[in-house]
């Protein structure tokens, strides 16, 4: 399936309960990048918004661009500037941002397309920041990964590892990711059941990678009943933040 239509499924679970991203995070990636108050943000796989709304509150003119119809329609009723269009493929004019940013998207990327397209639409050096929110190493959340495992064959097949994963890794091998920078935050999303498991079928590979949704949901309902207290469960973030400038494709590292 089309990565830009994966979610379109899962756009309404998505829009209400993923979780956002801590605002220092925002401080981090300005100061890391340079950013003036005046700067222009391009967010990539905007989705229905989550961290675009975070750079309209801080004064920014920050476009989202979103490839998936029902996503970004989600985000448009939040207020803000939406695009359709993708990393690759973004449509927009020569230098006309100062930043490209890319929250719990990058892993979907052709790579070599967006980097190439970055060159062309982010104003030198090019800088390009990608984050994500990774599940924290704690007791509620390894059972929701085992659970992911045993129901879902899609992530099983990846290794039962989130695809951010493979994604950082390429990152820290290619020749024209140049001063490569990161950085690491605690977030945490307080969740009733219904939003407990929205989060769970936000996923693409619980949409689209489960033959037995009926039995996920069953064992998702224990799993929330063991951990439940005053009617909320934790779920825990590391959210991991890297920028670095897109160099030159025949770059190499020193």
């Amino acid at each position: 399936m089309d990565s830009k239509e994966r979610f379109a499924a899962t756009a309404d679970f998505y829009h209400r309960s993923r979780p956002s991203y801590p605002p220092e995070s925002i401080d981090w990636i300005v100061k890391a990048t340079s950013l003036p108050s005046t700067g222009r943000v391009l967010d990539l796989g905007a989705g229905t918004g989550l961290f675009t709304r975070l750079w309209q509150e801080r004064g920014y003119d920050v476009l989202g661009l979103e490839p998936n119809d029902e996503m970004r329609t989600l985000a448009e009723q939040e207020g803000g500037r939406y695009a359709k269009g993708s990393g690759e493929e973004t449509g927009l004019p020569p230098g006309s941002f100062d930043l490209a940013v890319a929250a719990q998207a990058a892993h979907w990327f052709d790579l070599d397309a967006v980097f190439a397209e970055m060159r062309r639409v982010v104003r030198p050096p090019h800088p390009f920041v990608a984050l994500w929110n990774i599940r924290a190493d704690v007791p509620l959340l390894r059972e929701y990964n085992d659970l992911l495992v045993e129901y879902s064959h899609e992530y099983r097949a990846w290794g039962g590892k989130l695809l951010s994963a493979r994604t950082i890794e390429a990152f820290r091998e290619r020749a024209d990711v140049r001063d490569l920078v990161e950085s690491q935050f605690r977030y945490e999303q307080r969740l009733d059941y219904e939003l407990f498991h929205g989060r769970a079928f936000s996923s693409s590979y619980v949409i689209h990678g489960m033959k037995d949704q009926d039995g996920f949901a069953r064992d998702l309902r224990a799993l929330y009943d063991r951990y439940e207290e005053g009617g909320r469960v934790v779920m825990p973030y590391d959210t991991i933040v890297f920028a670095w400038r897109v160099g030159p494709p025949s770059a190499r590292s020193d």
